[in-house]
């Protein structure tokens, strides 16, 4: 009966078809299972809010991947040593609206320009800001953000030990093009435009009361990237991705009461992320957007009408402040510079 079928998928052509447009990689899958073995155990021991803030975090630290040479791995231990460093300063800033959107703005406009030059200022930007974000608008007291902050440390700690245990890769050097640096006025624009757009979602939640408006905030991180495609198609795919993400995450919403069954979302999830990090079909937005709505719903359970409203809002809200100031208002202030450049 499905002969058919095995015989289908053992065809060469077919094998190579499926490998361009998945990218699947048992051996990022292997990595991934093992960096994300203690936000599992975290889960089955009982802490899954633990579990499930560790997860978040590594993830991102899991999707940088491996350097051929072992010594150039050891360059993510700043990456940690920062991630436990700005979750600890965001925790412990003191609980004034204002004083959280001039301190987000000043971290959003200094994490632009090394997301543009460097790799590891990318890694900044996809998971130093949602976690600074995260601490700010918790405002948590020390006792309860230092154990998460020697959490996101040990945890990272031991995805670089994974990722030193793997063997090195020789590969073949060859003469790399010079990447093509944007210009220095741009990048401040696109450094100010990008500050605007997570404040800006910070403020409108201030300001219509919304409960944790930092979440809007991170919607807008998701989406919203420090590129020129965020100008082009690839923004509104981001909103779907998340949308998407938000509402698959009501159907595992059930289930997940189990910490035992939230640990295998957590461990699936990641995984696919990470074997898959390599194609664009925008599964990180929508893996970490869906992992997002499962820790609000560990955090505070609700019904799900509540959790509803809190995805899908706070969703709403950030994806349109940030196709706001990442396409509306470049078109705009393309428009005028061109009618200037015309009349003179």
């Amino acid at each position: 009966m499905y002969y058919p079928y095995v015989r289908l998928l053992s065809n060469r052509k077919m094998l190579s078809i499926i490998n361009k447009y998945v990218q699947w990689s048992w051996a990022e899958a292997l990595r991934g299972a093992l960096c994300m073995l203690p936000s599992i155990v975290l889960c089955l021991l009982g802490k899954p809010v633990y579990g499930l803030e560790i997860g978040i975090c590594s993830i991102p630290l899991a999707m940088v991947g491996i350097q051929p040479e072992r010594q150039d791995r050891l360059r993510l231990l700043f990456a940690v040593v920062m991630l436990s460093i700005v979750f600890g300063l965001g925790v412990v800033l003191p609980g004034v609206w204002w004083m959280d959107m001039i301190s987000v703005f000043l971290v959003v406009y200094a994490t632009v320009p090394l997301a543009v030059f460097t790799r590891i200022g990318l890694l900044a930007y996809l998971i130093l800001l949602p976690s600074f974000v995260v601490a700010v608008s918790n405002h948590s007291s020390a006792d309860s953000g230092l154990p998460i902050s020697l959490l996101l440390f040990s945890s990272g700690v031991w995805i670089v030990i994974v990722n030193y245990l793997f063997p090195e890769k020789k590969e073949k050097k060859r003469k790399k093009a010079s990447p093509r640096v944007p210009e220095i006025p741009k990048i401040h624009r696109l450094g100010l435009l990008f500050a605007c757009a997570i404040v800006g979602t910070m403020y409108i939640g201030y300001y219509l009361e919304i409960k944790d408006p930092a979440w809007a905030a991170i919607a807008a991180t998701l989406i919203i990237r420090p590129h020129d495609e965020m100008l082009k198609f690839r923004g509104i795919v981001r909103v779907m991705a998340t949308t998407g993400g938000i509402l698959l995450a009501f159907s595992m919403m059930p289930s997940a009461e189990n910490n035992c069954v939230l640990g295998i979302y957590l461990f699936g999830i990641a995984v696919i992320i990470i074997a898959m990090r390599k194609i664009q079909w925008y599964l990180f937005p929508a893996g970490m957007a869906l992992l997002l709505v499962l820790l609000y719903n560990k955090q505070e359970p609700s019904d799900f009408i509540t959790v509803l409203n809190f995805g899908l809002i706070r969703n709403t809200i950030g994806s349109m402040v940030a196709l706001y100031f990442g396409l509306c208002i470049p078109w705009m202030i393309g428009r005028v510079l061109a009618e200037f450049r015309k009349n003179n």
